[in-house]
């Protein structure tokens, strides 16, 4: 998807316009590798317009994938399958699913530990002695 499409009436090509949801992202993400804290509005636009290009392919390829192996809908082997060549951006998948994985643990055991103390009844509702 290159966000190009046909006009029917003349043949022209013209540009699809897609929503623009990341700006405020990019800004931040931009000053904190170094840019203003400004910068400008076609820098950002460029910059989004970049991004939703790079995303756009790389969901139509993960589409593709799942397809191939007879699904509806791309998963994460998918999308690893696309970016398999590239080390670094694989390594931060790696990174991304570990750290996912770790936090849905530590979420789990805080849970636990929750319903147990509830059902134990060691809850401090502040009416008692202090613990």
């Amino acid at each position: 998807m290159s966000g190009e499409g046909v006009n029917e009436q003349d043949g022209a090509v013209t540009r699809r316009t897609l929503p623009r949801i990341f700006g405020a992202e990019l800004r931040q993400m931009m000053y904190g590798f170094g840019d203003v804290a400004k910068p400008l509005p076609a820098t950002i636009e460029l910059m989004e317009e970049m991004l939703l290009e790079y995303l756009s392919a790389l969901i139509s390829k993960s589409v593709e994938i799942a397809q191939s192996r007879r699904r509806d809908r791309p998963n994460i082997s998918d999308v690893k399958f696309v970016i398999r060549k590239d080390r670094r951006r694989m390594q931060r998948v790696r990174y991304l699913l570990d750290m996912k994985a770790e936090i849905e643990r530590v979420t789990n055991i805080k849970t636990m530990s929750s319903s147990f103390e509830d059902a134990a009844g060691m809850v401090d509702d502040g009416t008692g002695p202090p613990v």
